[in-house]
């Protein structure tokens, strides 16, 4: 099940309608009792910070955000030396510029300047 899904069904459980049949529920129902009803609030919450992090994920490369091996630094490394743009090298590396930066930042290569677009 999609996340989208899942937090339309407990949208609707949360406001105390069946998903399946429209129905609201009986005021006997555990969907109708306090404790319950915050729970499913809670449960929305946190499947809409799934959906905003899902979303800003598509805006990324693959590779964004995973460890880095030495083996990759070393690359991204003789690539700079070699004169290779920036982009570039996080197009091959499928990582952000940002990302590339750090790393030759880190490993001595680029002084630690503010970025310009």
């Amino acid at each position: 099940m999609d996340t989208k899904k899942a937090l339309e069904l407990i949208t609707k459980l949360a406001d105390g309608i069946d998903p399946i049949t429209g129905e609201i529920y009986s005021s006997t129902s555990p969907y109708q009792k306090p404790d319950i009803i915050r729970a499913l609030f809670k449960a929305k919450e946190g499947l809409e910070v799934m959906i905003d992090r899902e979303k800003r994920k598509k805006n990324f490369p693959e590779r964004a955000g995973e460890p880095w091996s030495d083996r990759e630094e070393a690359e991204v490394c003789e690539q700079f030396d070699r004169g290779d743009d920036l982009s570039d090298i996080a197009k091959k590396h499928k990582r952000t510029i940002g990302a590339i930066r750090l790393r030759l930042i880190r490993k001595g290569k680029l002084e630690n300047i503010p970025y310009q677009r």
